[in-house]
């Protein structure tokens, strides 16, 4: 039982030592968004194709390092355009970025409805 414990200690020593002195590393390439081709004045999810669905190719081709792995439209949003386009996220009372000046809105689900109560 005593050895138990002594494991124990010596796991939980360990594991808060490593734990200071390990160092994290960002394995996201342009996590902040900064890196852009072209930043559009209006919304991706407003740009469609003939079929009236949202393109992949409107979000590829505006960030490095980011693709859409689906067809759900997802936003851009930056400060560093016009005040008066959708995409600026001051117009629309989103807020400002927490780093940097983009950031964007990801839809994970499509058609998905919410009942009175809120719940799925």
């Amino acid at each position: 039982m005593t050895f138990n414990i002594c494991l124990h200690i010596v796991f939980i020593f360990s594991f808060l030592l490593l734990s200071f002195i390990a160092k994290a590393q960002n394995l996201v390439p342009n996590p902040s968004f900064e890196e852009y081709k072209e930043l559009s004045c209006k919304l991706i999810s407003e740009a469609t194709d003939l079929k009236g669905t949202p393109t992949q190719e409107e979000f590829d081709s505006a960030l490095y390092n980011w693709t859409l792995p689906t067809k759900i439209a997802s936003d851009i949003w930056s400060v560093l355009v016009n005040k008066n386009c959708e995409a600026n996220p001051l117009k629309n009372n989103l807020g400002y970025p927490k780093d940097g000046k983009n950031m964007i809105g990801v839809h994970l689900l499509i058609n998905y409805k919410l009942r009175a109560n809120g719940r799925s």
